[in-house]
C-alpha cells in the first residue's frame, strides 16, 4: 500500500496520508493519539515523518494509513500538518472506548516500543508479567527518571487497556492489579499501591503479595 501511495501518478491525485486506527477497545492510546479522526489532520506523502512513523507501529499493531485527495480535506475537515510537530508530543487523549482520558506520547520511544509489544502478549498469555519485566529492564538500563516517570504512565495504561478486554477473567485482572501496585510502589504512591495489592488478594489469594502488602501497610502507618 505505501509504495502504491509513493507512486507519482497516484500521488499527484491523492497527495495526503492520515493514520486510520481501529477505533476500538483494543487501540493503544500512543496510537489513537494520531488517528486522523481525532487530530483533524494529515501530512503530505513526502513528509520526511513518514520514515519515523508508518504503520505498524509495534507488535499486533492494526493502524493503517489512507490517502485523501485535495478536495476531501475541506469535506472531511481535515489540515494539513507537518509529522515532526506531532512526533514524539505528548497529548491528552480521550479513549472513547474505555472512557477515560490519558496522557501519551504520540508515538512511544525506543524503550516504549519494547513495552508496548508485551501488549499483545498479555492479550495471548492473560499475564501481564512481561510488561512490569520489560518496564523494570528497561528502567535498570536508563535510570532517567524522566522515562521512568513516562514508563510508569504508559505501563498503566497498557495493563488497564488489556484488563477492559479479559473483564470476567479474575486471574488476568489479579495480576494485572499486582502489576499496577507495582508501579505505584515504584512512584512512592503507597495508598494506591495498597488498594490495588488488597485488590489482587481479593481475586487470587494465592497471588503472593501478602506479605508484600502488610509490609506496606506496616510502613505507612510508621
Amino acid at each position: 500500500m505505501w509504495r502504491q501511495y509513493q507512486n507519482p501518478v497516484f500521488a499527484s491525485h491523492y497527495p495526503y496520508i492520515g493514520v486510520s486506527t481501529a477505533y476500538d477497545i483494543r487501540v493503544r492510546p500512543n496510537h489513537f493519539a494520531l488517528d486522523y479522526r481525532r487530530i483533524k489532520t494529515v501530512f503530505r506523502h513526502d513528509d520526511p515523518i513518514w520514515s519515523k512513523m508508518l504503520p505498524p507501529f509495534g507488535k499486533a499493531c492494526r493502524c493503517s494509513i489512507l490517502a485523501f485527495a485535495a478536495d476531501e480535506l475541506e469535506t472531511r475537515g481535515l489540515t494539513v500538518g507537518h509529522g515532526e510537530d506531532w512526533y514524539g508530543k505528548e497529548v491528552e487523549v480521550e479513549m472513547p472506548a474505555l472512557g477515560q482520558r490519558v496522557k501519551v506520547h504520540v508515538l512511544p520511544d525506543s524503550q516504549l516500543v519494547k513495552i508496548d509489544s508485551s501488549f499483545a502478549k498479555f492479550l495471548r498469555t492473560r499475564r501481564p508479567e512481561s510488561v512490569s519485566d520489560v518496564f523494570w529492564r528497561e528502567y535498570r538500563r536508563s535510570r532517567d527518571p524522566k522515562l521512568a516517570q513516562n514508563m510508569v504512565a504508559y505501563a498503566e495504561n497498557i495493563i488497564q487497556q488489556a484488563l477492559k478486554c479479559k473483564e470476567e477473567d479474575k486471574y488476568a485482572h489479579a495480576f494485572g492489579l499486582r502489576i499496577l501496585g507495582g508501579l505505584a510502589e515504584f512512584s512512592g504512591e503507597t495508598g494506591k499501591a495498597i488498594e490495588c495489592y488488597e485488590k489482587a488478594i481479593s481475586l487470587n489469594p494465592q497471588i503472593g503479595i501478602k506479605r508484600k502488602l502488610a509490609q506496606l501497610k506496616k510502613r505507612k502507618a510508621d
